[in-house]
Parts: structure tokens; C-alpha cells; sequence
């Protein structure tokens, strides 16, 4: 019996370590030519990017809206004649795939955590119980959130602003943002971030 207890003491400490903490998942594919390694490589340094990090204030978030340079035809987003901009490349960020979504804020906070435990405690069972799935979807964040993270995910590629839309878009959440990262011709290359050095 105190083997089983232990074990159980295991099981429900070792639980905390999944999905407690938000991370990011960002796909980037660069304008132009094709070069898979290298948008990899972006990749995987935009989704390092957290939330701790302090948003920078100076990138723009353009979501449903289309900043005066720049023009949408087609779904095909350009330059507009005159303008110092390039377009980076287009991106998605949302939360990583986690054995546990993050549940930072909301009533999934109090309601999941006890289901995680009981999911990691019964091996994985718990989780086919009906009252266990609304905790084993995809997280929403508030509208804000996705917005200081397409900021900080700007900041991290050196870009200068975003021009996007919401991923799942539902009343004030959303399961992320997509969309192009532009730069200022303007911005020397001392001023951008080492993650956006191959573009």
C-alpha cells in the first residue's frame, strides 16, 4: 500500500511538468525563394520566444486592418511604389503541442489542473471521461495576448510590424495569429534581431 501511495505521490508531482507554462509554435516561410532549412531555422527561434519577454512597443500590429505602404490584392500582400518596406515572409504563431495545453488564466485554470492530475494518475484513462475534454482542446488566449505575442514575435525577426488576422477567431479569443512580418528598408542591419540574420 505504500508503494502504491508513493507512486501515486510520483505521479501527481511529475503531472506539474506538463503544459503548466505557455510556449509557442511559430511556422515562418520567408519571401522568396524556398529554403527550408533556413525558414526552420527562423522557426525554431520564433518559437522560443515567451511571454515573459517585455513586448516591444515600437513594433505595430495591423490585425483587420492594412497600414498606409502596404496592399492586399488576391490574398497577395505587397509594396506599394514609393515605400522603403520588404516584406519578411509570412508566419503563424499559436501554443506549442503539449501532452497538457498551458492553462493560465480563466475557469480552465481551477477545473483542468485537477483533470491533468487525475489523467496522469490513471495512466491516461481519465482523459476518455466526458468531463475531461473541454481540457484536452487547444487553449484560446485573449485577443490581447496574441497581440504582444505577434510583438514580441516581430521584435524576435527584426521586423517592424505585422500585418495579420486571428487563427479561430472567437468573440475577444483566439487560438493565434498568422500573417506577414514587414521591415523598414530604413532599419539598418546593426538594429534587427540575430534571429532574423539570414533574411
Amino acid at each position: 500500500m505504500r508503494t502504491l501511495l508513493a507512486g501515486m505521490m510520483v505521479l501527481v508531482l511529475f503531472s506539474g511538468c506538463f503544459g503548466s507554462a505557455f510556449r509557442q509554435r511559430a511556422e515562418f516561410h520567408a519571401a522568396g525563394d524556398t529554403d527550408i532549412a533556413r525558414d526552420k531555422k527562423i522557426s525554431e527561434a520564433l518559437s522560443a520566444v515567451t511571454k515573459s519577454e517585455p513586448a516591444n512597443p515600437k513594433a505595430k500590429v495591423y490585425i483587420g486592418s492594412i497600414p498606409e505602404g502596404i496592399e492586399m490584392n488576391n490574398n497577395v500582400v505587397s509594396v506599394k511604389a514609393g515605400y522603403d518596406y520588404v516584406i519578411m515572409g509570412r508566419f503563424m504563431i499559436r501554443q506549442a503541442d503539449e501532452v497538457f495545453p498551458s492553462y493560465d488564466a480563466g475557469w480552465k485554470k481551477p477545473y483542468c489542473y485537477p483533470q491533468r492530475v487525475l489523467s496522469v494518475a490513471t495512466l491516461g484513462v481519465w482523459m476518455l471521461v466526458p468531463v475531461s475534454w473541454p481540457c484536452n482542446v487547444e487553449v484560446e488566449g485573449d485577443k490581447s495576448f496574441w497581440v504582444e505575442q505577434a510583438k514580441r514575435t516581430a521584435d524576435a525577426a527584426g521586423a517592424d510590424f505585422v500585418v495579420g488576422s486571428y487563427v479561430r477567431e472567437s468573440g475577444d479569443t483566439a487560438s493565434g495569429v498568422m500573417g506577414y512580418l514587414v521591415r523598414s528598408m530604413s532599419k539598418s542591419k546593426a538594429e534587427t534581431n540575430p534571429a532574423a540574420g539570414e533574411l
